[in-house]
């Protein structure tokens, strides 16, 4: 049992568990930069939930994840499954990948899609801000990646691993400090760090 989770007993008798969790405040994104950051670091969270803890979370939504002070974490893993016998789980309306609809099991392509259709909500953010010719070509740039991820195929959908190579080819070296790519693994959290394979 997770540090986090807790046994507790109704008036009636009946127990049942709790999920303890820190309280989350999320700062806004609200700027082109800022979708660009929360997306590189949503992808590198995810891929450390697939690469470190061999879980796929099964769940993602704009719901599911928060931003603070430019870090990722993301939230509610009721429907989390490991990596290596995950079976098929409903995921959220409108960030569902295809396969799931036709009762494929998750994978860590499902995760991406819902990860491409997150970035692309919050692209929707940004869409009618004015912006100058290099703001708009990384925004263009990372709905095209975001599409990639979001392909109806799970054979031709992108993994996290190409989104994220795409946008640091993509991204001028400037407008990102280094420091960015060289700890975005160290900045990324999971609630339940806990979390074991």
């Amino acid at each position: 049992v997770l540090d986090e989770i807790v046994r507790s007993k109704s008036s009636c008798g009946a127990e049942h568990f709790v999920f303890v969790a820190e309280y989350l405040e999320e700062d806004s994104v609200e700027r082109p930069m800022d979708v660009l950051r929360y997306s590189v670091s949503l992808m590198e969270t995810v891929l450390r939930l697939h690469n470190e803890v061999g879980m796929i979370h099964c769940g993602l939504k704009t719901d599911n994840v928060r931003w603070n002070k430019g870090v990722i974490k993301l939230i509610d893993f009721e429907m989390a499954q490991n990596i290596v016998n995950a079976t098929w789980m409903p995921g959220p309306p409108d960030f569902t990948a295809p396969e799931i609809l036709k009762k494929l099991p998750c994978s860590t392509k499902t995760d991406a899609f819902s990860v491409g259709k997150t970035i692309l909500t919050k692209l929707e953010t940004v869409r009618d801000k004015s912006l100058n010719d290099t703001i708009s070509s990384i925004c263009n740039a990372l709905h095209d990646i975001a599409v990639k991820l979001t392909d109806t195929d799970p054979d031709e959908r992108w993994t996290l691993e190409q989104a994220l190579d795409q946008i640091e080819k993509r991204t001028p070296q400037h407008l990102i400090p280094a420091s960015v790519w060289k700890k975005r693994s160290a900045e990324s959290e999971l609630v339940s760090g806990d979390l074991k394979k």
